[in-house]
């Protein structure tokens, strides 16, 4: 009620909340996807590895028995 008071309806501030948590998730995963990109070009091995592992135990964790 308070919102519609100050002139702006809640729906137009939840749109502009989560417009703004999107773009902040958004800038993170950006964020995230250079600084796993520089690793895999420092340690491709490591990536490598980290790979077959990761594939591995969710193959482990969804096989059927």
């Amino acid at each position: 009620m308070a919102d519609a008071i100050e002139g702006q309806p809640p729906t137009e501030k939840w749109t502009e909340e989560i417009t703004e948590g999107v773009n902040q998730a958004r800038s993170e995963v950006q964020r995230l996807d250079g600084e796993f990109r520089a690793l895999v070009k420092k340690r491709p091995f490591l990536a490598l590895v980290g790979a077959v592992a990761t594939g591995y135990l969710v193959g482990r964790v969804f096989a059927r028995r």
